[in-house]
């Protein structure tokens, strides 16, 4: 298993990891599902995959997700949100802006 590299850059705390993909087992572990269930996202392009096969007529492939564009499309879904939605949060904890 490829272990993450934890790194303090300006004080902020980064994890590294030593590729910029994951086989879609692993990704389920790391989002809370199932093989079955990431394998379904994958099937409905719900996803950035990267189809590995030996040969282009091979039957057989691996999936793996593309780590860097699925932290982009959460980073701009988060930022899509409405401020209440998305700063919510900060409120809840007293460091948000008073309603």
């Amino acid at each position: 298993m490829l272990k993450p590299v934890i790194s303090n850059s300006d004080n902020q705390y980064q994890i590294k990891s030593v590729s910029d993909g994951l086989p879609y087992q692993e990704f389920a572990k790391h989002i809370g599902k199932s093989p079955e269930a990431v394998k379904g996202m994958i099937n409905k392009g719900k996803l950035p995959v990267l189809e590995m096969k030996e040969s282009p007529d091979s039957q057989r492939a691996e999936y793996w997700v593309y780590i860097p564009a699925w932290n982009a499309g959460l980073k701009l879904a988060h930022e899509s949100l409405p401020k209440e939605m998305r700063d919510g949060w900060l409120r809840w904890l007293g460091l948000g802006e008073p309603k």
